[in-house]
């Protein structure tokens, strides 16, 4: 990137109108330490303009989203497909959580939330995922049907999980790499578990454990993809 001067010392990114998408990894440097990609210790927002359509917010920041400052997300209020609140990034409608910051580890998900899309929340260093009655860093309204894949990965400070009353499907590896995890409930409700290649891709025993105590005794495991195995 030509201007990396300008971006390692910014504290806001502005992506120019006119732009409706950017590329996976467009901004790239990778950090050796963490294991991801950073630019900036002072970066602490970006903002969308109207323009911008597509979805993959999450993946085309991958290299500058761990920045230690970074807790804001902002669209544009013109936008007609995304709105942001509180630094976080949902459709228009609010019925689907797109992206929330690394950094923000304290969030109520809005009550009219239906679905968080794929890697919502990957890397996010919170410690503790539950329903509004949890006292779980981050909360989830009972509206919450679905959520995409890889929602919750290479979340390393996770230490439980509480699914909550509602959610019917969850997509596949929601909780891979995170390392710590030791607890997860997971309600009668839940009724689809999907699998890629590499399994469920959840990490520490115990969570093995309690999933697969769970499809056996509710029969329902949806298999996507050639491999059924859990790791």
């Amino acid at each position: 990137v030509p201007y990396w001067n300008q971006i390692k010392t910014a504290t806001k990114l502005v992506i120019p109108d006119g732009i409706t998408k950017i590329g996976s990894c467009a901004f790239s440097c990778y950090n050796y330490t963490d294991g991801y990609s950073s630019y900036s210790i002072n970066l602490n927002t970006i903002v969308f303009p109207n323009s911008y359509t597509a979805y993959n917010i999450g993946s085309s920041l991958h290299d500058i989203k761990s920045d230690p400052m970074l807790t804001n997300y902002t669209i544009r209020s013109d936008n007609p497909t995304f709105d942001s609140i509180d630094g976080v990034i949902y459709t228009e409608n609010h019925q689907t959580l797109v992206v929330c910051p690394m950094n923000k580890t304290k969030l109520t998900v809005l009550n009219n939330t239906t679905y968080i899309y794929n890697a919502a929340f990957e890397g996010n260093k919170t410690t503790s995922i539950g329903p509004y009655d949890s006292g779980a860093d981050i909360l989830v309204p009972n509206t919450v049907t679905s959520i995409g894949g890889y929602v919750f990965g290479r979340n390393r400070n996770l230490k439980w999980v509480e699914l909550w009353n509602g959610l019917q499907t969850c997509g596949g590896e929601d909780f891979t790499e995170s390392t710590v995890l030791k607890s997860i409930y997971m309600p009668s409700t839940l009724k689809n578990i999907t699998v890629y290649n590499n399994g469920v891709g959840i990490c520490g025993l115990q969570v093995v454990v309690q999933m697969f105590n769970f499809i056996l005794k509710q029969h329902l495991y949806q298999v996507v993809g050639n491999n059924t195995g859990i790791s």
